[in-house]
This record gives C-alpha cells, structure tokens and sequence, in this order.
C-alpha cells in the first residue's frame, strides 16, 4: 500500500492507497506527480495534491527504481538490467533506453536534470546523460558490494553512493572517487539537503546522518 503525510498540515492524506498488489519497491517526485513501481510489475502515476491515479502501465518484468528525468518522462530499472524509457503522457509501453549486465538497483537524476546515475548488482555506478541515456558520461568503480543507494549532491558535481556491505562513498561525475566512509549496518540513503545524506541502517529504527563536505571534498559520519 501507499500511505502518505503532510509534514505542512500534520495529517495523512493518504492512507491506503491500493493500486498495487504487491509490495512497492520505488518512489519518485517531479511537481505534484509521484510515480511507484511494484513486484506486481506494475507503474503507477498519481496526482499528489489529490493522491487519484493518473495512470498505470503493466510490464513483463519487475522494475527495481524509477526517476523522473524530466516532467513527463520516467526512466525505470529492472531486474534484467534494462533501463526503460517511460513517457507518462502516454499509454505506450515503456522501451529500452540502455542496459546494465547485471540488476538495476538504484536511480536517480542531479538536481539540473544533466544526468542520470544508475547502480547495479555487480557493484558498479553508471552515470548516464539524462538528455541521451545511451551515451555514457562515466562510471564510478571501487565498491566491492552491489549497490544500495546512490544520491546526487545538490549544488554541486558530486554523488554520493552506497553498498550492501556498508560502504559509502562521495564522488564526482567524472567518476574520481573523493572519500570514503564505513557505516554499519547502511542498506539504503537518501539525501538530506545540499550537505547531508541519511542512512537507513538495517534491523534499527534510528537513522545515520553522514555530512557531505564540498570544499574540501570528504564525508564525516
């Protein structure tokens, strides 16, 4: 199910939402339009000032991540290592933009919508540009566990990645690998402003703050 908050007016504004039929693997935002894919294989598009269904599409594999990469577009990750291409302005099914050789685990966009980085299971981040995902930018090699997270910096040309094995690393686009820090326990993040990200840690309820230095560049937990 999808529950939502409202952290302005201290009320759930929505408390079940029940498009899916089985567990929500991803969330993304652009505006006043989320979108969720699920192992029912499903996408979903929803209106978040109304919480209705906009749209849905029904795959024939189970997609992993998704991002917006523009206001009407969506890129996807799934388990066969493909990144499709979704136009949420359309029911055509989505196509195949690029593909990994393993398991599409993350995604995410930088704040510019310049590119789009993507994580696998063999261990790997690929950084795509968002305009023309075929052409690849960089890549960002050094992790030795596949990947969990991986948030681009606000402000900046930096992102920051993490494993299963607790690694997280900072980075620029360009693939140069800046710092790196251990972090017990870390299975997921998610950014936190232009200097924080925050960890999930697994089998805890309590969060890890790891603040992201520009100048000069490093990661202090």
């Amino acid at each position: 199910y999808l529950i939502a908050y409202d952290l302005a007016t201290e009320t759930w504004v929505l408390e079940r939402g029940e498009a899916h039929s089985e567990a929500i693997r991803d969330i993304c935002f652009c505006g006043d339009k989320c979108c969720t894919v699920a192992d029912d294989k499903t996408v979903v598009l929803w209106d978040t000032s109304s919480w209705k269904v906009l749209r849905s599409w029904q795959l024939q594999k189970k997609p992993l991540c998704c991002c917006f990469t523009s206001p009407t577009q969506v890129h996807l990750g799934d388990r066969f290592g493909d990144v499709m291409e979704l136009d949420t302005g359309s029911d055509e099914a989505p196509r195949v933009a690029f593909s990994h050789l393993a398991i599409v685990t993350r995604a995410a966009v930088d704040e510019k919508r310049r590119f789009l980085v993507t994580g696998d299971k063999d261990e790997k981040v690929r950084i795509s540009r968002a305009d023309n995902t075929r052409v690849i930018h960089s890549f960002c090699l050094g992790h030795t566990s596949f990947i969990s997270a991986v948030v681009p910096i606000p402000s900046s040309d930096l992102i920051v990645s993490t494993a299963a094995n607790g690694c997280v690393r900072l980075w620029r686009m360009t693939g140069e690998c800046l710092a790196e820090v251990r972090i017990q326990g870390c299975i997921s993040a998610a950014g936190g402003g232009k200097a924080l990200v925050v960890c999930l840690l697994e089998g805890s309820t309590a969060l890890k703050v790891v603040r992201v230095h520009q100048d000069p560049p490093g990661l202090s937990p």
